[in-house]
């Protein structure tokens, strides 16, 4: 009986000493605090998402994770990462700006643990106990600085600010978006020259909090187009007036300042820009069978400067039309020119596009700035002692994965004898090699296609009431006579 009291004894000073240690424990869990440092960090929020606690010591660090972060990646990207140790090995391999990474806490479900606290000219997130964090600006608005993983253990803590220093680093305004549509509102990608077209060009609105002044040019550079007019400006659902932006146009750019209006409506970030302009294709396309135009955006990086800082560039959007050219040689059956034919080019449904095409000493025409399609040549008047006929041919651009760009193949629409396509493809690469790194240029050309179209000369049809039908009237006598004579002399005999 007294071993029995002596063992419940011991077992109640090891719950009480255990019991003891453990809030000590709790009480003494050392808390971080982490200081953003950054041009703008003091005009936005951030929050700090924990994802795992951290315990150990340098280079023996333990890592579990939270109720939340447990949940997420069980099922986050098919529950690959469902484990701590691979979760931690994905987290670890995210670079700071990748799209992974911005997936990432875009998707993660976490608790904000705390939020950031402006102080004089820092930003600060206080009260963190150990652990490995997502620090994420909630602000979401363009440019956002870029979302970050950051372990808070004591061997980060900087000795100068007692504090674990991080410097924000802010995310570029997004490259513009931009595409090509026809006068229906459909996106193209091929065009003909004297077409007008319509290109929309998007952005987003960035944050403007804290700036004294602020540039955002969208600058578009243009060739084988004459700009016409731009037929709106759009922030979000709201359309700007003339007065609300300034536009110029220097040779073939464009260029549309918003930085003032973007400045004085802060509460427009994150809405989509959106400027819509029309442009016609012109004859410089002709020489390289494309027409393109380049778009960047320029914008202020520094609230802290009166001017806005130093410009930042985004990356140029290119988009690029193609037009097609073909070469035309008229010839005979004995592949011999034949000079001064002249055609009117239709489209399918007999519109003529292009007229007086006529063949030079060498039977050939350059038909030039042509559009996917099915085309008729219609053979207006034909060489001496040939007759006219009409030729159709169909022009359709390539859209296989493979293709090169801007590709397209030309084929004879109807199998007609006598027109043969001897060019069918316009599109070719090559490669070269360019300095000691021999690195690898590839240079897509277009040349024109090229068909053959022939003719025969035949004696002409004869004439309604002309000679031929009354050498068809005597033939016919002459046959009912003959069949009448012998009809007479059968019956002759046989009355014999």
């Amino acid at each position: 009986m007294k071993t029995k009291n002596l063992i419940a004894i011991i077992a109640m000073i090891l719950i009480v000493v255990s019991s003891l240690f453990s809030t000590i424990s709790l009480a003494d869990e050392p808390t971080y605090t982490i200081t953003l440092n950054g041009s703008d960090v003091t005009s936005r929020t951030y929050e700090a998402y924990k994802i795992f606690n951290i315990s150990g010591t340098t280079n023996n660090y333990s890592y579990t994770w939270t109720t939340e972060a447990k949940t997420f990646f069980a099922t986050y990207l098919s529950g690959q990462y469902n484990t701590e140790a691979k979760a931690v090995a994905y987290l670890q391999s995210l670079a700071s700006d990748s799209e992974a990474l911005y997936n990432f806490a875009k998707a993660y479900s976490g608790t904000a643990v705390a939020s950031s606290v402006v102080s004089g000219d820092r930003n600060t997130i206080s009260g963190l106990t150990a652990g490995y964090y997502l620090i994420h600006e909630t602000d979401n608005v363009v440019p956002t600085s870029v979302n970050m993983l950051l372990p808070v253990v004591a061997e980060n803590v900087d000795a100068t600010t007692g504090t674990i220093v991080l410097n924000v680093k802010a995310e570029s305004v997004p490259t513009p978006g931009k595409i090509a549509k026809n006068q229906s509102g459909t996106p193209i990608s091929t065009v003909a020259v004297g077409d007008i077209v319509t290109f929309e060009v998007t952005g987003k609105a960035p944050n403007t909090k804290g700036y004294k002044a602020y540039t955002y040019d969208i600058i578009d550079t243009m060739t084988g187009l004459t700009f016409k007019a731009i037929s709106s400006v759009k922030v979000g659902e709201t359309e700007l007036t003339s007065t609300e932006y300034v536009s110029s146009l220097n040779g073939s750019t464009l260029t549309v300042k918003l930085g003032d209006y973007l400045l004085a409506h802060p509460e427009a970030a994150g809405k989509t820009i959106t400027v819509t302009y029309t442009a016609e294709v012109n004859s410089d396309a002709i020489s390289t069978s494309t027409a393109s135009n380049e778009v960047e955006i320029n914008y202020s990086t520094d609230p802290s400067k009166a001017d806005g800082g130093e410009l930042g560039g985004t990356d140029k959007t290119k988009v690029t039309l193609y037009t097609y050219n073909v070469n035309l040689l008229k010839t005979d059956v004995n592949n011999n020119p034949l000079s001064n034919t002249t055609f009117n080019l239709k489209d399918s449904n007999g519109t003529v596009l292009k007229s007086n095409l006529t063949t030079n000493e060498n039977g050939i025409i350059n038909i030039t700035g042509l559009d996917q399609g099915t085309y008729i040549l219609e053979e207006t008047t034909a060489h001496t002692g040939y007759t006219t006929r009409n030729y159709k041919f169909t022009i359709t651009a390539n859209t296989s994965a493979t293709a090169l760009p801007g590709d397209a193949t030309l084929t004879n629409t109807d199998s007609d004898e006598y027109l043969i396509v001897t060019k069918s493809t316009t599109a070719k690469s090559s490669t070269t090699t360019s300095g000691d790194d021999k690195i690898e240029i590839t240079t897509i050309t277009y040349t024109p296609f090229e068909i053959q179209l022939i003719n025969s000369n035949g004696s002409l049809l004869p004439s309604t009431g002309g000679i031929g039908t009354t050498i068809f009237t005597i033939v016919g006598i002459l046959v009912m006579a003959g069949a009448l004579v012998a009809f007479i002399v059968i019956n002759k005999k046989n009355n014999r």
